[in-house]
């Protein structure tokens, strides 16, 4: 199971035809959609109110609630105790000073809409009671359906285990001629991380705890590439970085001996410094299930329990997104892992969204169309989840998959019990996926939507999830939405961005957006335009500054953008806006492009900005060939991801973005790269060895120096330009300076290459 084509999509990619001249941006056609006018619409609402009859509401309330008090509310409310979520909610409702609520949160809102009925029965009431108690019922029928056929997990569970990667057996070599050299756009700096000669997809990457310190995962489509003798199936390799993404070190393998693992994601807990992989498993094909494990960052066994189920119920449910809160945490245990800091309901609480698929396929594309989204919380750290949310049945929109993704925020309306409302207050929780009407629809259908889902302190962290329709009837197929939110300390500058792709044709995709303020979010924007030309354009991902606020105590002061990466191809003629010259040399190629918009300005996008030596660099962040020659990849959605991070761990220290891509190396060899400024880079740790990690006993050491490199030791060095021209050849006994101008240059002693930064 290669995870990006689960459906068995064909790769798309390298694409070699000639293009037309581009228009300029912002005359193509546009077509209809509908923007949410207030928070909580829904169109499904919106027709329960049109349609709505005084006579006919009653019968209907009547029976509702007879069904919720004679069964639904009895199955919640034990399922609420079964897991501890009814616990974990009373631990924090207490140290908030608020009440525990009795019953599931679900039963709470139900009861409060009830008791509204003594001023009299209104549509939009109806409404809310009637979608309130669909989210009951598609709830309980997600809970009891993994009790009725319960599946042999004890047996998956056998087939895992953890390997370490052998790097010396996973890296091309390198060659100044091969096609390969390490060029970068201006300003960019670009490394491998994978590079194997095998497929290395799904990349995933978060920033935890310190400022520098990050997580990726990735799958492989042969675990053998990366650990000798463990399977030919896919499995997830995990690693990290604790200087900015400079040096990018893996860690380990896990796989299953007898399932294929994948659709990786991964997510952080900034305060604990605890990460939680979450993958797709198919033991059961064409029955899907998500799995997750939670490591702390020096300790991978912290619930000595390894892999757990997140979801095995006998509905197929696949590519899961990992959030987690960042407001709470146990006082006194930042970082730490041990008997006196073990797990409460204090701490960070982790959410898993993914996507239900279903058997038939009733809009006629050959695939298994998406019947809508679920997400599953755990209350303690991982060491086991409960299903707090089952959406509508709805398929996908441009692909039979909903692509749900989430994103946790500060709530600066409250306060947790660690952090106080000057420093962010607690978390909200929130999801985007997207979907189309009906779902039996012939693509490409012109009736797509975004469903914005929103949960807080007064839903339990979870326990409710109010929908919003934040886009409807929306004239093309949507892909890829994503959303980030502004780490601002008020709600009236709390700004929700939401990016996503534009299927215009087949050929033609754009990226666009909404944004809305508050808390929680109201006033949608309308669509507004990224990239809105001829020239295609594909999944974004955006992720904003301050991405761990606040705990474990990093400020706004230096926080007010949004990042942005996405996929452009860039044609051999001028394509309006974000390919530079030479035009001739990109051969239609996917190169990566990434921008940046000020939390104030969420409409206006412009190239990212090195504070460094204050100059700006380019969009697109890989140039032509033969830099990359074949370009970045893409397929369907998620083969590109971000975050963004400090490079120093101090008061006032600035924000940066990286972006973890997939190069097509050719049509069956996929390779990692990540990308971040130059400026980032620090004298000498841009590590890029090829055949191995940089040995620093393997000849002369080298180190920038103030106007050159310094040379100590003894062997032969040669020095490159980024462009591979040998510029200076020469043995080394003893110390040496070599006198260099500003840049960046490729230094090769003995068997490794370095790259090194000359200031």
């Amino acid at each position: 199971m290669i995870s990006i084509n689960i459906q068995g999509r064909n790769v798309e990619g390298y694409v070699s035809e000639e293009v037309s001249p581009v228009e300029p941006m912002g005359e193509k056609e546009d077509g209809n959609y509908r923007i949410a006018p207030f928070f909580g619409w829904t169109a499904e609402k919106q027709q329960i109110v049109d349609n709505y009859d005084p006579q006919k509401a009653k019968a209907h309330l009547r029976e509702i609630l007879r069904t919720w008090n004679s069964t639904l509310r009895r199955v919640l409310n034990d399922y609420y105790a079964s897991t501890g979520d009814r616990d974990a909610v009373c631990v924090r409702k207490s140290y908030l000073g608020d009440n525990c609520p009795v019953e599931h949160p679900l039963n709470e809102k139900m009861k409060s809409l009830t008791a509204s009925l003594t001023s009299g029965l209104d549509p939009w009431l109806y409404a809310e009671i009637v979608s309130t108690y669909e989210d009951m019922e598609r709830l309980v029928e997600a809970i009891t359906d993994t009790k009725k056929r319960p599946k042999d997990i004890k047996r998956v569970l056998s087939g895992y285990h953890i390997a370490v990667p052998n790097v010396r057996v996973a890296k091309k070599p390198f060659s100044w001629d091969g096609g390969y050299t390490l060029l970068d756009g201006t300003n960019w700096t670009t490394s491998f991380v994978a590079a194997s000669t095998s497929r290395e997809y799904n990349p995933t990457v978060v920033a935890v705890g310190g400022a520098d310190t990050l997580v990726f995962a990735f799958n492989v489509d042969n675990c053998n590439a990366w650990c000798p003798g463990t399977t030919t199936n896919e499995c997830v390799v995990v690693g990290h970085s604790y200087d900015r993404g400079q040096t990018m070190n893996l860690d380990l393998c896990l796989y299953n001996t007898s399932a294929n693992l994948g659709e990786v994601a991964i997510g952080a807990d900034p305060y604990r410094k605890t990460f939680t992989v979450a993958w797709t498993d198919d033991y059961w094909y064409p029955d899907y299930d998500i799995y997750a494990w939670t490591f702390h960052i020096n300790n991978p066994n912290i619930n000595n329990n390894g892999p757990i189920t997140v979801d095995y119920s006998t509905v197929s449910t696949v590519t899961p997104y990992v959030n987690s809160e960042f407001n709470w945490g146990k006082p006194g245990c930042q970082g730490q892992w041990t008997s006196s800091c073990s797990c409460s309901a204090l701490d960070n609480w982790i959410f898993i969204g993914y996507n239900k698929l279903g058997g038939s396929d009733n809009d006629g594309d050959g695939y298994r169309d998406a019947i809508g989204v679920r997400i599953a919380r755990s209350t303690d750290c991982g060491a086991s989840y409960s299903v707090v949310y089952d959406g509508p049945s709805r398929n996908g929109s441009a692909y039979d998959h909903n692509q749900i993704m989430l994103e946790t925020t500060n709530d600066p309306r409250g306060s947790s019990s660690v952090c106080s409302s000057s420093n962010g207050g607690d978390n909200t929780i929130q999801a985007v996926y997207t979907w189309k009407s009906p779902s039996s629809c012939t693509d490409p259908c012109s009736n797509n939507y975004i469903t914005h889902l929103f949960t807080d302190a007064s839903g339990s962290w979870g326990g409710t999830w109010a929908a919003t329709d934040v886009l409807s009837g929306y004239w093309k197929p949507i892909s890829q939405p994503w959303m980030s939110v502004a780490r601002a300390l008020t709600s009236s500058s709390m700004t929700h961005l939401i990016l996503f792709e534009s299927r215009y044709s087949s050929t033609d995709a754009d990226i666009r957006g909404i944004h809305a303020s508050g808390m929680p979010p109201g006033g949608w924007s309308s669509v507004f335009n990224v990239d809105y030309t001829t020239i295609d354009s594909r999944t974004p991902t955006v992720h904003t500054d301050a991405r761990w606020q606040w705990c474990p105590g990093a400020t706004t002061s230096t926080a007010s953008y949004f990042h942005t990466a996405f996929y452009h191809k860039c044609p051999n003629t001028y394509d309006g806006r974000l390919c530079s010259e030479p035009y001739t040399s990109y051969n239609n190629t996917y190169r990566v492009a990434v921008m940046r918009a000020q939390w104030s300005s969420p409409e206006s996008w412009g190239p990212e900005y090195c504070k460094v030596n204050l100059t700006y660099a380019d969009t697109i962040a890989i140039p032509p060939p033969p830099s990359y020659s074949n370009g970045g990849l893409w397929q369907s959605w998620w083969q590109i991801n971000g975050t963004t991070f400090r490079a120093h761990n101090t008061y006032g220290s600035a924000w940066w973005f990286g972006a973890l891509w997939v190069y097509l190396w050719s049509s069956s060899d996929w390779d990692l790269e990540w990308t971040i400024l130059s400026c980032l880079v620090g004298n000498g740790d841009d590590d890029l060895s090829v055949g191995e990690a940089v040995s620093r006993g393997d000849g002369a050491r080298v180190s920038a120096t103030d106007g050159g490199i310094l040379l100590e030791g003894e062997g032969r060095v040669a020095v490159y330009s980024p462009d591979g021209r040998l510029i200076r050849s020469l043995t080394v006994k003893g110390r040496s300076k070599v006198p260099l101008s500003p840049g960046a240059y490729f230094v090769r002693t003995g068997r490794s290459v370095r790259k090194v930064v000359v200031r």
